[in-house]
């Protein structure tokens, strides 16, 4: 009887921190994307139901906003989440204790392909860290590496003084840049694979180079564009450069 009582305590004991682990890391949940809304935000599919996930501890620049138009380096970060979640199933860490945000958004980090999301967007600096509160700083640690990465090499968001600060996005240091809705608008998006219909083909490399390829390019066929230009002269405007 001793030994039952040992073997109920010692059940218990186990069954207890599982399940503070999983109180501490929040469900997991692996589900299809069914569209991307822009770089941090998206839907997916789960139980049959539609719901929009908005990505933990990271903030992308606007895309749709109604005021703040399409802030500069917005459409570059939905381009990649784009690239990198259509079509595809998400690894979802939900926040813990399944938190919403104020508009009803599930609270999730996010993986795909065995990679976070999250440091993918910082490391190409697409992504600021931000709205960081307890419980929910799981891989917080990651994040501020990748952060730093680009920080240090003044990648996209980072490459002009002033315009990624803790309190958001500031487009007004951006030399020329128009904050009215729609007018910071430059190219289209690609098709899901990828393509551009022949046009101009706007890639953001590992590093965060911004490079764009000609039809005539060599690499332009196995080129998987974030961006797609009419023209050279769009391209560049956008930030990106030719081919070396």
């Amino acid at each position: 009887m001793k030994y039952v009582m040992m073997g109920c305590i010692l059940l218990a004991v186990l069954m207890g921190c599982r399940a503070d682990h999983t109180e501490k890391e929040g469900t997991r949940l692996t589900v299809p994307v069914t569209n991307v809304i822009d770089g941090d935000t998206f839907k997916v599919e789960i139980n049959g139901k539609e719901e929009t996930i908005r990505v933990l501890l990271i903030d992308t620049p606007e895309t749709h906003h109604p005021k703040l138009g399409v802030q500069p380096y917005g459409q570059a970060a939905a381009a990649f989440t784009k690239k990198s979640l259509n079509g595809k199933k998400v690894t979802l860490e939900l926040a813990v204790n399944g938190e919403r945000d104020a508009y009803g958004r599930r609270l999730a980090y996010v993986f795909v392909d065995g990679k976070s999301l999250e440091e993918q967007l910082l490391r190409r600096g697409l992504a600021r860290l931000a709205y960081v509160y307890e419980p929910n700083t799981n891989h917080l640690q990651a994040y501020k590496k990748a952060e730093d990465y680009a920080r240090k090499r003044k990648l996209n968001i980072w490459s002009t003084k002033g315009y990624a600060e803790s309190d958001g996005f500031h487009p007004e240091v951006i030399q020329g840049y128009n904050s009215s809705p729609g007018k910071e608008n430059r190219g289209f998006d690609p098709d899901d694979k990828g393509n551009c219909q022949g046009k101009i083909k706007g890639n953001i490399t590992h590093s965060g180079d911004k490079i764009y390829h000609l039809s005539s390019d060599p690499y332009y066929f196995d080129t998987v564009a974030e961006r797609c230009f009419n023209s050279k002269k769009e391209a560049r405007i956008a930030g990106f450069r030719a081919v070396k």
